[in-house]
C-alpha cells in the first residue's frame, strides 16, 4: 500500500497553501535557523527537505543531514535540492530510515526536531539517541504543536510542562518560545545554564493560550455571524418560494379562465360563420 505523506512543509513554505500557512512555516523556519550552529547538523524527520535547503543558504554550515522514515518525502526532497547550486548541495544528504536505528559515528553539533515528538509513542527515545550523538556544548531545537491540534497520526497534545520535561530529562533546557501554534524549545549539551520554570515563564505560557483562544474565538465569531447571516438569507429564500408558489396558484387561475374564455369566443366564432353561411344560401 502506498505511503501517506502527512508534512508537506516545502510547499506550504513555497506558498502552496496560502499565504497564511506561509506565513506560520515561515515563522517557525526563521526561528530554528537563527538557532542553527554548525559545521555539522542532523534533521531528524526532514520530511520533504524545506529546512536543509534553507539552511545552506542562510546557515553557516559544513553539512546538514536529512533523515526521515517516509521514502515519498526523501525522494521529495532530493529533488527539490536540485534547485540549489553544485556547492550548495554537496553540503546536504538525505537518508531514508528510522532514526532509533540511524547507525553513525558522526557527532553533531545541532540536532533539529521538528515537528516529530507529537507523532512518536515513546518521544523521549528521540531525544535520548539525539543527545547521545551530540557533541559537548551541541544544540537540540525542538519543535511541536502547542495545545489542541487534533490531527490523525498524532499521538499526544503538547504544553510546555510535557514538553520541558521529555527534553530536560536529557539535556538542560536554556531556551523556550511560543511560536503562534507551535511551541520551540533550546537544549545545550553540557550546559551550566537552564532556564528556571517561574512566573515569568508561566506568564508567556499563558499569553501563548491567550492567542490561540482569542484566534479561535474571533473565527467562532465570523463562523457564527456567517451561519446567522445564511440563516437570515435562507429565511428570505423561503419567503420569496412562498410568494412565488402563490403568484404560480394565480397565474394557473388565470390560465384557466382564459382558457374558458378562449372556448367561449371559439363557440361564438363558429356560430356566427353559421350564420353567414346561412345567410349566403
Amino acid at each position: 500500500m502506498e505511503e501517506m505523506l502527512f508534512d508537506r512543509s516545502a510547499e506550504a513554505l513555497s506558498g502552496a497553501f496560502g499565504s497564511r500557512r506561509e506565513s506560520e512555516i515561515k515563522m517557525r523556519f526563521d526561528w530554528i535557523l537563527n538557532r542553527i550552529q554548525g559545521p555539522d547538523v542532523l534533521d531528524v524527520g526532514c520530511s520533504q527537505g524545506a529546512l536543509e535547503s534553507e539552511a545552506v543558504c542562510n546557515c553557516n554550515i559544513d553539512r546538514i543531514t536529512g533523515i526521515d522514515c517516509s521514502r515519498i518525502s526523501i525522494e521529495y526532497a532530493k529533488k527539490q535540492v536540485n534547485e540549489l547550486s553544485e556547492e550548495q548541495q554537496n553540503k546536504i544528504e538525505f537518508l531514508n530510515c528510522n532514526f532509533l536505528e540511524y547507525g553513525s559515528n558522526t557527532q553533531y553539533d545541532c540536532i533539529v526536531i521538528a515537528e516529530v515528538l507529537e507523532h512518536l509513542e515513546n518521544p523521549e527515545e528521540f531525544v535520548n539517541k539525539a543527545s547521545m550523538l551530540l557533541k559537548d556544548k551541541g544544540v537540540l531545537i525542538v519543535t511541536v504543536p502547542f495545545a489542541i491540534n487534533d490531527y490523525p497520526d498524532h499521538k499526544r497534545t503538547y504544553y510546555f510542562c510535557n514538553l520541558f520535561e521529555q527534553v530536560s530529562k536529557f539535556l538542560p533546557v536554556t531556551e523556550y518560545e511560543i511560536l503562534g501554534n507551535w511551541i520551540g524549545m533550546v537544549a545545550r549539551k553540557d550546559s551550566c545554564v537552564a532556564i528556571n520554570v517561574t512566573l515569568e515563564v508561566f506568564r508567556t505560557v499563558e499569553n501563548g493560550f491567550y492567542c490561540i483562544e482569542r484566534k479561535l474565538r474571533d473565527s467562532i465569531s465570523a463562523k457564527n455571524a456567517r451561519i446567522e447571516k445564511l440563516e437570515s438569507d435562507r429565511e428570505v429564500l423561503r419567503n420569496n418560494i412562498e410568494k412565488l408558489k402563490a403568484d404560480k396558484v394565480k397565474l394557473t387561475d388565470r390560465i384557466k379562465n382564459l382558457e374558458s374564455d378562449r372556448e367561449v369566443l371559439r363557440g361564438r366564432v363558429k356560430d356566427r360563420e353559421q350564420r353567414i353561411r346561412e345567410l349566403k344560401q
